[in-house]
């Protein structure tokens, strides 16, 4: 995928991590315009640990130096998610409302 949007010259991407953290394979890219951490729970947990810190810290690991990061008010590791920010010197948002996207394509609908 990296390659593909090299190739086609993509200004912006939107990457979705797949296990998330400190060793995703997304961590490649160094030029993120921001993160979005979504809500923390005991998911994978034989490989990002058994409680919801060591998950969060874990998930953290996605957020860059000086990079700003979105994360929910309601994030149950959002604890650790700001200090992880703040060493990094990473500002946090919080979005001041829930958002809805609808694909075109939707299923659902």
């Amino acid at each position: 995928a990296f390659d593909y949007f090299a190739q086609s010259d993509v200004e912006v991407a939107v990457i979705e991590t797949g296990l998330g953290g400190r060793y995703d394979a997304t961590n490649v890219c160094d030029k993120n315009l921001f993160s979005i951490i979504t809500s923390i729970s005991k998911d994978h947990t034989e490989r990002l640990g058994k409680t919801i810190e060591k998950i969060a810290f874990e998930k953290a690991g996605i957020i860059k130096q000086n990079c700003p990061v979105l994360i929910n008010k309601a994030n149950k590791g959002r604890k650790i998610i700001e200090e992880t920010a703040k060493s990094l010197n990473s500002q946090v948002f919080y979005p001041i409302s829930k958002i809805k996207i609808v694909f075109e394509n939707d299923i659902n609908d």
